[in-house]
């Protein structure tokens, strides 16, 4: 029994020391003040991206002899987003899928791509700031790296959305027509499976190729699991709190929605670095060796140049 509480009270004492160091590298690395910048930049890439997504579904939709799926679509969002985070991409949606214009579509991807892109580099920042690492590939090589993991990240929102908004795109009807009748509560179930591997899978990546070191897998599959528990908990209790106790109408008017999106970006900014920083302290603890063989790296490579 004593070996047992022993073991216990170890394993308190590491998880107290974790939250300590996190919250003190937290304030140390300013991950707020990057957060805040993630969002504004993942703002300005989610209209643009949402209007890619519309055309797209209403290409499909097209092919597929269904209906509108502009309703659909929000309807799903508000299923998993707070509602007031749906209203403002309504009118935008309702827009795009109307004129059916495949060229706003191509602007639309290339002007989320770019900004996207931006929100990446921002990322890369941090996690090279976590590591306490300074950035010496070319600009060229980072700016690739940022592209290839926007597209990458953007494949798997694309697949998440899918998968999110399946129940509601995919009516019974639809099912019924592909002779998957029974399986459809099955289907519907599965799909939250999905979006969470998605995250995982797409966190655990960003986290193990974005920084000028390279964690461990294992170190950045951990990073990625906080991550998506963080944020799939975060924008529950966002919604919540949305619903039931805040009134941003009331205090900024027709901003309201936008002020909403915004915090809820934020959010999503900020449970993303959270993540980044437990890996960095994972790696600090498990593989100091690593991150001092990579500032030898760094510093050689510094003073060959010199």
């Amino acid at each position: 029994m004593s070996a047992t509480r022993a073991e216990g009270r170890v394993a308190v004492e590491r998880t107290e020391s974790l939250v300590s160091t996190l919250w003190h590298r937290a304030r140390e690395h300013d991950i707020t003040g990057l957060s805040a910048e993630l969002a504004y930049r993942f703002l300005f890439a989610l209209f643009p991206f949402a209007l890619f997504l519309a055309a797209l579904a209403a290409t499909a939709a097209g092919v597929l002899g269904l209906g509108d799926p502009t309703g659909r679509i929000i309807d799903g969002l508000g299923d998993n987003l707070p509602p007031d985070l749906a209203g403002p991409v309504r009118a935008e949606l309702e827009h795009v899928i109307g004129q059916g214009r495949p060229g706003l579509a191509t602007a639309g991807a290339l002007i989320a791509l770019w900004a996207a892109t931006t929100g990446t580099m921002t990322v890369i920042k941090a996690m090279n700031r976590a590591y306490d690492v300074h950035e010496d590939r070319s600009l060229v090589r980072r700016y690739l790296l940022g592209l290839g993991l926007t597209i990458a990240g953007s494949i798997g929102i694309i697949l998440a959305f899918v998968t999110i908004v399946g129940g509601a795109v995919l009516t019974e009807q639809v099912v019924g027509r592909l002779g998957l009748q029974d399986a459809w509560g099955i289907i519907s179930l599965v799909r939250w499976p999905l979006v969470f591997g998605l995250l995982v899978l797409a966190a655990t990546i960003i986290y193990r190729v974005g920084p000028n070191l390279t964690p461990s897998w294992r170190s950045a599959l951990v990073g990625a699991v906080v991550f998506a528990v963080g944020w799939l908990v975060a924008t529950a209790a966002f919604a919540i709190y949305v619903a039931n106790i805040a009134d941003y109408g009331a205090t900024y008017g027709a901003l309201g929605s936008v002020i909403v999106l915004m915090i809820w970006l934020y959010l999503t900014g900020l449970v993303l670095l959270v993540g980044a920083e437990i890996v960095a302290i994972l790696v600090h603890r498990a593989e100091p060796e690593r991150i001092e063989a990579r500032r030898s790296e760094i510093a050689a490579r510094a003073e060959a140049k010199a």
